[in-house]
């Protein structure tokens, strides 16, 4: 994993997309939000090439879309790959 991006409704949250590159912390991100809100996380995998090379690396993007609430944890599902 390369990143994730944490994609909320714009009408709520400026900037809308928030990045998160720490693989220390699980690319973890907190936010503190008023009851239940949608959110998108993008996902990037970092690949070598169809040839095997590192040097030329391919991104791939899996997302996940799911609610969240203040009250606890939510979940996402993913929605591609």
């Amino acid at each position: 994993m390369v990143k994730v991006e944490y994609v909320f409704k714009e009408r709520w949250f400026r900037p809308p997309v928030r990045t998160a590159i720490n693989p220390a912390n699980g690319f973890e991100y907190s936010i503190r939000v008023w009851g239940v809100t949608e959110v998108k996380a993008v996902v990037h995998i970092s690949q070598p090439n169809e040839n095997g090379s590192a040097a030329e690396r391919q991104t791939e993007k899996i997302v996940f879309k799911g609610r969240m609430n203040l009250d606890k944890r939510g979940t996402l599902k993913r929605v591609n790959g």
